[in-house]
């Protein structure tokens, strides 16, 4: 462009793009949704967004080329997903009919069942996956919307609180109202030494058993100047006790803890020791350097993952 005797250059983008259209619809695929959130989230980066208008239509009339993944939200409504691809042509008007939805919520409570519990993680399990994960908020209220009617799992964690999974059934579009309460189950003990000694800053970690992939939990604690430890909220059932101090071998015991109660275990741990030595060449007698040494037990298991090491550069392994 030449203006007043300068030159400026102007850049135009020739992309290829098309229009994309469509409607959203209730489940009869007559009734219309207006304003509903279309969102284009493309292979390239791109993300492009519009909303459907009173009759339910949507347009967007310049979509560059690409593979997109089409999400379309409305309030009270199950979201939807579909990928679309833009090509050399103008593609074939969509479709979305939308399910009105299923909504979860509710609250996680102290043992006293009134006072809600902040920052507590909160996540949604449907046929064994994660769909959706929340934190409660200051007043131990979490919500779950947007959600396809059917069968779900509850799996809470805090750092000192323990709360059992809750299986529900959202079978009804709207709110379903499960609140979420720790267990009431307490375990305290002591650690001690083999000459009966109290052994203070042992690391304990508490573990409900089984354990879930998917809905995994543990409290840690660490012992007082007289080895006493408490977990004020427990899960009811069997649970391992893993404890670990500098100077002393790892403990390891399993308590059935009943429901509603507190339970007492104490945990001795023994001496730590140590395997030493060097690593030589058969032939030469050289030191091997970098080498692997595992202690297994008698029975040739590995005794545990803290007894394998790699010798030095003069060939000296400790385990």
């Amino acid at each position: 462009v030449l203006q007043d005797g300068h030159v400026t250059l102007v850049n135009f983008d020739l992309q290829t793009r098309q229009r994309l259209r469509g409607v959203v619809t209730e489940t009869n695929a007559t009734t219309a949704i207006p304003g509903a959130n279309v969102v284009l989230f493309g292979n390239a980066g791109g993300v492009l967004h519009t909303f459907t208008g009173s009759d339910g239509t949507f347009e967007l009339p310049a979509v560059p080329v690409d593979i997109y993944r089409v999400e379309v939200r409305a309030a009270l409504h199950a979201t939807a997903y579909r990928m679309n691809q833009v090509g050399s042509s103008d593609p074939a008007p969509m479709s979305f009919a939308l399910p009105t939805a299923a909504v979860i919520e509710g609250r996680a409570l102290a043992q006293d069942g009134t006072n809600g519990v902040a920052d507590t993680s909160v996540s949604l399990l449907r046929n064994d996956a994660v769909v959706a994960v929340t934190v409660s908020d200051s007043n131990g209220q979490y919500s779950f919307d947007g959600l396809a009617t059917g069968k779900y799992v509850l799996c809470a964690r805090n750092d000192y609180l323990s709360f059992d999974p809750i299986q529900l059934s959202a079978d009804k579009p709207g709110p379903t109202v499960q609140d979420l309460h720790a267990s009431q189950a307490a375990l305290n003990g002591r650690v001690f030494g083999p000459a009966g000694q109290s052994i203070a800053g042992a690391s304990v970690t508490l573990v409900p058993l089984p354990q879930s992939a998917l809905c995994s939990s543990f409290l840690s604690t660490t012992s007082d100047l007289s080895g006493h430890f408490v977990f004020n909220s427990v899960r009811a059932g069997s649970n391992a006790l893993i404890v670990a101090a500098s100077g002393f071998g790892r403990g390891a015991v399993t308590k059935l803890v009943p429901s509603g109660s507190s339970s007492t275990v104490d945990v001795s741990l023994g001496i730590s020791r140590s395997i030493y030595g060097n690593v030589l060449d058969g032939g030469t007698a050289r030191p091997i350097p970098e080498a692997q040494v595992v202690a297994l037990a008698l029975d040739g298991e590995v005794v545990d993952g803290s007894f394998s090491g790699t010798t030095s550069s003069n060939g000296f392994y400790q385990l």
